[in-house]
């Protein structure tokens, strides 16, 4: 089965920039969810608790999804986060499923 956005064989299919990522290949870093220009992702050596980091533009974030909440803001403009926790609290359950899944495989 291929991860939203990769191929069977475990490579990215949507986002040049991941290749980018000093201490990630793109095939360890899956994008869970696009929307607004926001990209939510989790490495797969991240470590618990459960998380995702969302790139906008060129700046990131770390939000917890339980409860959602600001972890670290990064470069990320004030406006940006609260679109981004929005984005967050709404999808909570979508991202917690694809954290489970994904690390507990």
């Amino acid at each position: 089965m291929a991860w939203p956005g990769w191929d069977v064989a475990g490579r990215n299919t949507v986002s040049p920039y991941d290749a980018t990522l000093p201490y990630a290949a793109a095939e360890h870093v899956p994008t869970i969810h696009r929307e607004n220009g926001f990209r939510f992702y989790f490495y797969s050596n991240d470590h618990p608790p459960p998380h995702v980091h969302v790139e906008v533009g060129d700046s990131v974030a770390k939000l917890l999804l339980d409860p959602p909440q600001v972890d670290d803001a990064g470069r990320v403009s004030q406006r940006d986060l609260a679109q981004a926790l929005a984005i967050v609290r709404r999808e909570r359950d979508k991202f917690k499923q694809a954290w489970d899944d994904y690390f507990k495989a």
